[in-house]
């Protein structure tokens, strides 16, 4: 897994996390597994860039101080400044392409892609455990 080595320390330990509650719980489906290895990879291992520990601490001071500041500085790319913001937006889209292009199975990369959305947990179980236990760690 060359993406999840490619993660810094803190990502791979959340990640580690994320799938033990999982396998906690008695979740071994192989592609809701991968996609808790693999779920912030988009964070770190994309071209649009990487969220490095200080970009980290300002989006949680951002989401504390002016929620949505994120959605609105992060709806474009290329400007150095909102880069991060673009990131942090949309990292679940990027994850799911680098899972994909990395050799995961599209249900892999759909999970990852969703891992940030409200979704009805009778339609979307998978998901719905991939968030709650990506928010318990």
């Amino acid at each position: 897994m060359a993406l999840f080595n490619g993660m810094p320390r803190y990502d791979r330990r959340h990640a580690l996390s994320v799938i033990r509650t999982l396998q906690q719980q008695g979740h071994d489906d192989p592609d809701l597994l991968a996609a808790a290895l693999l779920h912030d990879v988009g964070k770190t291992g994309s071209a649009a860039g990487r969220l490095r520990l200080l970009h980290r601490v300002l989006m949680v001071l951002a989401k504390a101080l002016a929620p949505g500041s994120i959605d609105r500085l992060g709806r474009e790319s290329g400007r150095p400044f909102r880069q991060a913001f673009f990131v942090q937006k949309h990292h679940a889209e990027l994850g799911a392409n680098l899972a994909l292009g990395a050799g995961c199975s599209q249900a892999t990369a759909e999970l990852i892609s969703r891992h940030e959305e409200a979704g009805v947990p009778e339609q979307d179980p998978r998901g719905a455990a991939l968030r709650a236990a990506d928010s318990a760690n």
